[in-house]
């Protein structure tokens, strides 16, 4: 990675560098990544690279393990999607990102979180969700590339050209396919459908869809 800032002081006895003013952060994109632990999706991320731009970065080296904190105006840009958001911390030896207060994300579709082609599912309703731009609003995201689960956490509002999606928490597992939505989960349609409930799963395999808990349906008619 390359990092230029306005500021930057070292201490070099602690392994710790301040940097703020300006700040860009740059992941050079990887010609070939040949870790196998990486699924498909990750390592074509990893080969366009990632510029991500703040106003205030820690840096920590110990023990062979990064530590990286960032703070003020994030913005991450990376393959079609922009993250936004006030707070941010990364470790490199738990593999675990995090991103906290006012997180939006603004995608070209929802691709970038499947391990299958929308144009592969047999549900056509899903398959146009999946393809079509989206804007996710949260106060916290924490994702563990390890375990390949990521989380958005505390008033999620999932807005899709034909529906807004809300609920308190989502989780996407990638290693079972489920996305699950827990908490005052509303599903409201263009037409006014509406869905509510405690808790909704949906496989991305099998394309299964699972509303429970205190389950309410209105259908409006026009």
């Amino acid at each position: 990675f390359v990092v230029s800032a306005n500021k930057m002081t070292i201490y070099i006895d602690e392994n710790y560098s301040e940097m703020s003013g300006n700040i860009i952060f740059k992941r050079i994109a990887e010609a070939v990544t040949t870790d196998d632990d990486l699924d498909s999706r990750e390592k074509i991320l990893r080969q366009k690279g990632v510029v991500l731009t703040c106003d205030y970065m820690t840096y920590i080296n110990q023990d062979n393990n990064d530590e990286i904190k960032v703070n003020g105006n994030i913005k991450m840009v990376q393959s079609g999607k922009v993250i936004t958001g006030d707070r941010g911390y990364y470790n490199k030896d738990d593999d675990y990102y995090e991103l906290n207060g006012g997180v939006v994300i603004k995608a070209d579709s929802l691709k970038w979180l499947l391990n299958k082609e929308p144009s592969l599912f047999k549900n056509e309703g899903m398959k146009d969700s999946l393809e079509m731009p989206v804007e996710i609003a949260t106060n916290q995201l924490r994702f563990n590339a390890t375990e390949k689960v990521l989380e958005l956490i505390g008033d999620v509002i999932v807005t899709l050209k034909d529906k807004v999606i809300t609920c308190e928490k989502l989780m996407f597992d990638d290693t079972s396919d489920w996305v699950t939505l827990i908490g005052n989960v509303t599903m409201i349609k263009d037409n006014n459908d509406k869905i509510m409930g405690s808790r909704l799963k949906l496989n991305i395999n099998d394309e299964t869809v699972v509303v429970s808990e205190g389950v309410v349906t209105e259908f409006r008619v026009k």
